[in-house]
C-alpha cells in the first residue's frame, strides 16, 4: 500500500520467510518496484506484536483412544495483526499425531520430543481485532492434551 511520500510494503505472499535476525542465503535476494524517481528510504522491518494473541485449542471430536482438535488464535489487540509464522506447544510423546490439515503451500508440522511446532502457510490471513481463527488442527492417537501454547 502507498500514500503520500511514504510507502509501506508487507510481503506476506512469498514462499520463503525471512525471520528477524536472519539473512538471505548467498545468491538470494528480494526487491520491490516503485513508480517515481525518488530514492527509497531504508526499509523498516515489520514485527507484529504477537503478545496480544491468545492461543487455545478446541477438541471437537474424541473417542476412547484419541481426539481431533483445532488450534485457535485470538487477536486480543486493537488493530489487525499479521498471522504468526510459527506456533508451538507441548504434547507428551505418549500421544502421537496421526493427521494434520490446512498446512499445504509452505506450512508444516515438526516434532522434537514433546515439542510440536506448526509453521503456517504463506496464505494464512491477517487476524482482525477480536477475531478468533483456526488455520489448522490435528488428530491424535493418545489422550494427552497440548500445553504451553506459544507464538514463535
Amino acid at each position: 500500500a502507498s500514500g503520500g511520500p511514504n510507502v509501506t510494503a508487507i510481503f506476506k505472499y512469498w514462499l520463503t520467510f525471512i525471520e528477524a535476525g536472519e539473512s538471505t542465503e548467498p545468491g538470494q535476494s528480494f526487491g520491490f518496484c516503485t513508480q517515481g524517481l525518488s530514492e527509497p528510504a531504508s526499509p523498516t522491518l515489520y514485527e507484529p506484536d504477537f503478545s496480544v494473541l491468545g492461543l487455545s485449542y478446541d477438541i471437537y471430536e474424541s473417542w476412547s483412544t484419541g481426539y481431533c482438535t483445532r488450534l485457535l488464535i485470538t487477536n486480543n489487540g486493537s488493530s489487525t495483526i499479521s498471522h504468526p509464522n510459527y506456533l508451538s506447544f507441548s504434547l507428551p510423546s505418549s500421544t502421537s499425531l496421526t493427521a494434520t490439515w490446512n498446512l499445504n503451500d509452505g506450512g508444516e508440522v515438526t516434532r522434537d520430543g514433546d515439542t510440536v511446532t506448526v509453521r503456517y502457510p504463506y496464505w494464512a490471513n491477517d487476524i482482525e481485532p477480536g477475531q478468533t481463527i483456526h488455520y489448522s488442527g490435528y488428530c491424535t492417537s493418545g489422550l494427552d492434551q497440548p500445553s504451553d501454547l506459544a507464538v514463535k
